[in-house]
């Protein structure tokens, strides 16, 4: 079962929800994420551990590998993705889950994560990132990703809105489950408040990241409250914007037609 999302988009607490039932899902986070990062890193630098092995095959050989509950062969885990699947032979092997929210939530989130990645950068690599100039809000993309999706398959794709299993969790996953073909149970509706071993490749950058998801216990249950922070106006991105237009209400817009 594969789970796709843009950025920011309560992604990492549907995953929460499933790693409630441990007995009975085997949870990967992001799985192609570090090794995407690790071939970029050795083609700049003029070098590959490999010439002969494809992009992800080791990656896709961990998901595709048989999961036990307790290494007990007779308790078989079904496998949840919190990542796109990138050919169409895996696209073809895979259950799929999409996972959207308004972008006018989302995009707000985007900046805040990435103020927060640029505070780290500075703090642990004296070195200043920008990320929100590098980062996109990610509808299109997932769009286009469901458009494939949509084509090469004759799968009915189950598409959840991040405001809607916010709101009422128990309905949404309830239902959810019933397309997907599982039981439903109330022990994904609540988790600890705690440091999860997400297994993922950011490292020190899921401070700003995945703070909210592990500092939750349930959808829209968060500990500790954000401050509320002023939105940047136009300067940074060039003509790209009317002058004094402001640049969330520009991202929003732009991605509002792609959500609805």
């Amino acid at each position: 079962m594969n789970s796709s999302a843009h950025p920011r988009s309560l992604s990492s607490a549907f995953e929460r929800a499933f790693r409630q039932r441990s007995k009975e899902f085997h949870v990967f986070h992001e799985p192609f994420c570090q090794e995407f990062t690790d071939r970029k890193q050795q083609l700049k630098c003029g070098y590959l551990n490999s010439t002969v092995e494809p992009l992800f095959f080791s990656t896709l050989n961990n998901i595709f590998n048989p999961y036990y509950y307790e290494n007990d062969q007779s308790k078989p885990l079904r496998v949840f993705i919190g990542s796109s699947m990138q050919t169409i032979e895996i696209i073809k092997k895979i259950r799929h889950t999409f996972l959207i929210r308004n972008p006018e939530k989302s995009i707000k989130s985007l900046y805040k994560a990435c103020l927060e990645t640029d505070k780290i950068y500075l703090k642990y690599l004296n070195r200043s990132k920008n990320c929100f100039k590098t980062v996109s809000p990610g509808l299109m993309n997932l769009k286009n990703y469901f458009d494939l999706i949509k084509n090469v398959t004759d799968e009915k794709i189950v598409l959840v809105d991040a405001d809607d299993l916010e709101r009422e969790p128990k309905k949404v996953l309830r239902k959810y489950c019933e397309m997907i073909g599982i039981k439903f149970k109330n022990v994904m509706l609540d988790w600890k408040a705690e440091n999860v071993q997400w297994g993922t490749w950011r490292g020190f950058i899921n401070n700003s990241w995945l703070k909210n998801a592990e500092q939750s216990t349930g959808f829209g249950k968060i500990i500790k409250k954000e401050d509320e922070i002023e939105y940047p106006q136009s300067h940074g991105l060039g003509p790209v914007l009317q002058p004094g237009e402001k640049l969330m209400n520009f991202f929003a817009e732009f991605s509002l037609g792609t959500y609805h």
